[in-house]
């Protein structure tokens, strides 16, 4: 299933780019920055892991998932280059607002390396960062992916739940005024208790023995909403920009090279509550 994706220059999105974005969760833009650029920043992150972590690039036998993330590329005094105008202008268009910060930092640094003794399955950590707490107010923030490396089936690229924003949003509509209060990580178990599938999905109750092809071969209908499982996979220079809600999890890398991201969690503004 491809991702909803742009590929114009214009910064500013289409309404049928906004429709899927509200239908889906999330919009997939193509050469967000220069493809260039983040090849020049892939290029920082292998010296990193070379000085840091003893990890050479040309030399598979050293390859191994280091633990920690990469602090040095975190904070890049190159990573400028990511916030273009194309990027920027569609975080705008969704937020329907220019008052959006440029952020610090892009985001952690994603290298998730090959596994081959590892099968590719669809894992059950599922969650959403940002709390429900007050989700009803205004989008005033997006969860960014940005890529560095080319990202394909199976290579390690996170996955995302299509539409469970808005799962999400109606599961907290549904609840009393004093559940709305407990604290996050409550919320979160209840919600991964909320459904059948979603419990399936979980690892909360047993699911299909095949789940490969049952969560990632169709869309399923839960509570009304359609569902289906996305790879994000894409080139250097992509971003996908993601509501807060949106479901997702880690995903394994079955693939040759190692997959290299950047993921820009949101931050809570006061006015949200």
């Amino acid at each position: 299933m491809s991702l909803p994706s742009s590929t114009t220059s214009a910064t500013s999105l289409t309404p049928e780019q906004h429709a899927a974005f509200d239908a889906d969760g999330f919009l997939h833009l193509r050469a967000a920055f220069p493809p260039a650029a983040a090849l020049e920043l892939q290029d920082r992150m292998w010296e990193e892991l070379r000085e840091v972590h003893g990890i050479e690039r040309n030399d598979r036998s050293t390859w191994y998932q280091p633990r920690k993330c990469l602090h040095g590329a975190k904070w890049d005094l190159g990573q400028g280059v990511i916030g273009a105008p194309r990027l920027i202008g569609a975080v705008h268009d969704l937020l329907g607002s220019r008052d959006w910060p440029l952020p610090a930092h892009w985001g952690v640094v994603l290298v998730t390396f090959p596994n081959p003794a590892r099968a590719w399955t669809v894992p059950t950590a599922w969650h959403s960062d940002y709390e429900l707490h007050g989700s009803n107010a205004r989008l005033s923030d997006l969860f960014i992916f940005t890529f560095f490396s080319a990202v394909g089936p199976r290579g390690g690229g996170t996955l995302v739940v299509s539409g469970s924003h808005r799962l999400l949003q109606r599961f907290h509509d549904e609840l009393s005024p004093s559940e709305r209060q407990l604290p996050h990580r409550d919320l979160r178990k209840r919600f991964l208790r909320w459904d059948p599938w979603i419990r399936a999905l979980a690892g909360v109750s047993r699911g299909p023995e095949d789940r490969n092809g049952y969560f990632m071969g169709r869309t399923h209908d839960v509570q009304g909403v359609p569902l289906r499982i996305v790879e994000l996979m894409g080139e250097p220079g992509d971003a996908v920009l993601c509501h807060p809600l949106l479901l997702h999890v880690a995903a394994p890398n079955a693939a040759e090279t190692p997959r290299f991201m950047r993921a820009r969690h949101p931050v809570r503004s006061p006015q949200d509550g």
